[in-house]
């Protein structure tokens, strides 16, 4: 089932999407122009958080976000 963009994600999913996002758009950056950066971060983060929350990340997803941001 698709995720709704209203729907709060998982704060791992949601960092793991971000970074994935952010490393894509800088692949294409030289081929857009200033005003599409956002827009193609913003579908490169559709896209990866589409694909976390469907390939089983989520049920592991807790584990992983407490692994990366405690000590």
């Amino acid at each position: 089932m698709p995720f709704i963009q209203s729907e709060a994600a998982n704060p791992a999913i949601h960092d793991k999407a971000i970074r994935i996002a952010q490393a894509c758009t800088e692949i294409i950056r030289p081929l857009l122009r200033q005003e599409e950066i956002a827009v193609a971060c913003n579908e490169f983060y559709m896209a990866a958080r589409a694909v976390l929350e469907s390939d089983g990340f989520a049920q592991n997803a807790e584990r992983f976000y407490n692994r990366e941001t405690r000590p």
